[in-house]
């Protein structure tokens, strides 16, 4: 029921930042189904923290200019920069630009993975079926047994529940 009162009252709010306005690396106070606040991505998402299920982790949610039904945060006033060394993302990506992660069966050391399309020979992050997985740097295959996992921003998580802490 309160998830409906929330919503009821986001959609009666005028008073918000308009997207047009907001400034990428910067946290701002949101009202949102999920978020209290979140620092915004520069392409419409505020990444902030969700608890579910007793469980807290970034989550991104939408400014409401982007529209129904995935437009669900207004800006209700900027707080502060986010520090230059810490990535605007929900996932810890590596140096070749991707975000999965395994470890290395052999070494026991957690290496970054690539994503290989097996018709065009590019590398991305996408489904398992028509690609292969390589450890990143090389052209060895994973064995079959490993899956790649995503790594959380640490980093951003820290700063953000820190944050909250000041501001509430």
């Amino acid at each position: 029921m309160d998830s409906i009162k929330n919503c009821l009252s986001n959609q009666a709010r005028e008073d918000f930042v308009p997207m047009s306005k907001c400034k990428k690396g910067f946290l701002y106070r949101i009202h949102s189904r999920n978020l209290s606040f979140g620092v915004y991505d520069g392409e419409g998402g505020f990444v902030g923290i969700r608890v579910k299920f007793g469980q807290s982790y970034l989550f991104t949610e939408f400014h409401w200019d982007r529209g129904a039904p995935y437009g669900t945060v207004k800006p209700l006033e900027e707080v502060c920069p986010l520090p230059s060394d810490i990535p605007c993302t929900e996932r810890q990506v590596h140096e070749y630009g991707n975000s999965d992660y395994a470890v290395d069966p052999d070494t026991k050391i957690e290496r970054p993975v690539l994503r290989r399309d097996l018709k065009t020979g590019e590398y991305q992050h996408g489904k398992r079926s028509g690609f292969v997985d390589e450890w990143a740097g090389t052209c060895i295959r994973l064995p079959d047994t490993l899956y790649p996992y995503l790594k959380s921003n640490a980093l951003l998580f820290g700063w953000l529940k820190d944050k909250q802490k000041e501001l509430l």
